[in-house]
């Protein structure tokens, strides 16, 4: 597999990259596959939807790609259609023939890509980039720039930013107004690690949810009790 590559180059084809991982795979057993994604409160979208009828323009900045930004976006509620989400990376304005302002075909106006493309499409093209709910492969560095680049253009700017990220102070400190939230801790479901009995009653009284003991030490009550008397 070494000497004939492992299919990632341009002059590989489609064929050649799956057979190298198809002999990767042999004579292994399938156990399963895990995954993440980023999925948004269920009231997330209600939210947007009430501060765009108060007049406040959300916009969501976010240090993941773009597809996945839309994809996001798309549970927040936001456009997620052309002209939708804004590149602030420099270096991939830097390999797209979309970082200099100028018409697309049809006459329709590209974003500009790049956070120094932003302030030249200000100027000389529109204020699209105003207007856009979406900002893909954003660092603390280009966030705080694009709030700058909105007070420039009279935006009273208010940041909502994890407590947990502390490179997001300095962003807080650029807005004119920052709330700070704590990350929700990650849950996990504890599904058929409790005596049946214990889950049954649960169910009935869904009001005596709380143990009233911790979880290990109703393990060994209920152990006890199976065992029957010593003797």
């Amino acid at each position: 597999a070494a000497g004939e590559g492992w299919g990632f180059g341009r002059k590989h084809s489609t064929a050649v990259r799956h057979n190298a991982f198809r002999r990767l795979l042999e004579k292994h057993i399938f156990c399963g596959m895990a995954g993440a994604v980023d999925r948004a409160r269920v009231e997330a979208s209600d939210v947007v939807e009430d501060l765009f009828n108060a007049g406040v323009r959300f916009a969501h900045l976010s240090r993941d790609n773009e597809r996945r930004t839309k994809a996001f976006g798309h549970e927040l509620g936001l456009e997620t259609d052309w002209n939708s989400c804004i590149d602030l990376n420099e270096q991939s304005a830097a390999f797209s023939t979309q970082s200099s302002p100028m018409l697309g075909g049809g006459g329709v106006t590209k974003l500009p890509r790049g956070i120094g493309a932003v302030r030249p499409h200000l100027r000389d093209v529109d204020n699209v980039p105003l207007l856009v709910s979406m900002f893909c492969n954003c660092q603390p560095r280009t966030v705080r720039e694009m709030v700058q680049i909105y007070q420039e253009n009279c935006e009273l700017v208010c940041v909502v930013g994890s407590c947990g990220a502390p490179l997001s102070a300095s962003v807080f400190a650029q807005a004119d107004v920052a709330v700070s939230v704590r990350p929700l801790a990650p849950a996990c479901l504890w599904i058929g690690l409790e005596p049946p009995r214990a889950a049954s009653r649960r169910r009935a009284t869904p009001h005596l949810e709380t143990p009233k003991a911790p979880r290990r030490a109703r393990y060994v009550e209920a152990a006890a009790a199976g065992a029957g008397p010593a003797g």
